[in-house]
């Protein structure tokens, strides 16, 4: 995602350093850190059709409960799934 000056990718101390300062330039008024950009890559990937299945693999995560815990499933993501299914009838 981010490229090195010398080629190559940068290394996760070096994105450390950049992905909070680049928040604050941007006057976001929430930390943002690497880990909050995987978990928001993961949730939108989700809500954008990915399987959780498939994000489980790419998180390296064990078992799937933990996935679903990432990506914070919610009693209305649930609901959603039932009124998309009822209103197909």
């Amino acid at each position: 995602m981010f490229k090195s000056r010398k080629g190559g990718n940068i290394g996760r101390v070096q994105a450390y350093r950049i992905i909070p300062t680049a928040a604050e330039a941007l006057d976001f008024n929430t930390n943002v850190s690497c880990h909050s950009l995987r978990k928001t890559f993961g949730y939108h990937a989700w809500k954008s059709g990915a399987s959780p299945t498939v994000l489980m693999e790419i998180f390296n995560h064990s078992n799937y409960a933990i996935t679903r815990r990432y990506l914070g499933v919610t009693q209305d993501d649930k609901d959603e799934v039932y009124c998309k299914l009822e209103n197909a009838f």
